[in-house]
């Protein structure tokens, strides 16, 4: 009986050893790696607002629906390009101006102004309905969000930069170093 159980054992060892290495193999093989298609992008009006949470501290922010026009969209997906850069706006202005650092912060965007408002909504009933939060709204004039640039590289459908401001020439790919030489030649 010993025998039988200690064979079974060396049984299921060996095959898990095999297993791993197949894994292992399988993992070695190089991977044919797809081409990264450039996004198509559109620019268009989002109402956006951002959402901050301290997970050292009780204190959440909250913005007010904003509309951003000239705002850049992949069409292929219906997500916010450089959404990231939203974020990090709401970030900065938390911690320069009201002094609350490790601040996590989100952004949350809609193109139909009541959907936003919707989800505005489900997150002020959500956050209210937690005591250990305090909730905050900022007033409309105290935080403002801006669009952000997106620059065009190589692969993608345009030519220049679009901008919702402006589109000057030291914006343009390589414009950076077309103004250095401009600089050095006055």
């Amino acid at each position: 009986m010993k025998r039988l159980l200690f064979l079974i054992a060396l049984v299921l060892c060996v095959s898990a050893a095999e297993g791993r290495n197949r894994k292992t193999k399988d993992a070695e093989k190089p991977q044919r790696e797809k081409p990264v298609k450039p996004p198509k992008v559109k620019q268009q009006t989002v109402y956006i607002f951002g959402y901050a949470f301290s997970m050292l501290d009780s204190v959440a922010y909250i913005t007010p629906v904003q509309c951003l026009d000239s705002v850049f969209i992949d069409s292929r997906t219906g997500f916010l390009i450089d959404r990231p850069m939203y974020s990090m706006q709401f970030q900065v202005y938390l911690e320069d101006s009201l002094s609350q650092k490790n601040m996590t912060a989100t952004v949350m965007f809609h193109k139909k102004k009541g959907s936003a408002e919707k989800k505005y909504a489900k997150v002020m009933k959500r956050t209210k309905a937690d005591p250990s939060l305090r909730l905050t709204v900022l007033d409309a004039g105290a935080f403002k969000f801006y669009a952000e640039r997106w620059i065009v590289t190589a692969g993608n459908e345009k030519d220049d930069v679009s901008d919702a401001d402006t589109n000057s020439d030291s914006t343009k790919k390589g414009g950076k170093r077309k103004a250095e030489k401009a600089a050095k030649k006055e």
